[in-house]
């Protein structure tokens, strides 16, 4: 969870986010930390984008969904989906779920490279019955 006014610090999370990207015992967890420097400056013009569209509608429920790098535990680079719900309650806050990607990355890969093997093998049959006259 984050405070509207500092959606990128974290003030409370569950064990699981210590544990997918290494943080230890932190009372505050800064996203810029584990965004991939590539996809932190979208990250924030999207959060930036959302959160005015949260403000102009009075505190309606808004929410983002996006897909970044992030660094898991070993410095490695990994596909999340980041939801952030802006939510209107006792007090304005951004919850926030992470969704590791990563399999899903290597399936699509998988079929990627199969559909590529099953197209060249295809054009590479109707090439031996070319007859030029």
């Amino acid at each position: 969870m984050a405070a509207l006014d500092e959606p990128l610090l974290i003030t409370q999370s569950t064990n699981n986010i210590e544990r997918v990207f290494n943080i230890q015992n932190e009372s505050l967890i800064n996203l810029e930390h584990i965004i991939a420097s590539e996809d932190i400056e979208s990250f924030k013009a999207a959060m930036q984008a959302t959160q005015k569209g949260f403000l102009q509608t009075n505190f309606k429920n808004d929410e983002l969904n996006i897909i970044v790098n992030m660094l898991n535990a070993h410095g490695k680079k990994m596909p999340f989906k980041v939801r952030a719900k802006f939510v209107d309650g006792d007090e304005q806050k951004i919850i926030y779920s992470f969704t590791d990607l990563s399999d899903m990355l290597k399936l699509q890969e998988n079929f990627d490279r199969q559909a590529k093997r099953e197209q060249s093998a295809t054009l590479g049959g109707r090439g031996k019955y070319l007859l030029l006259g």
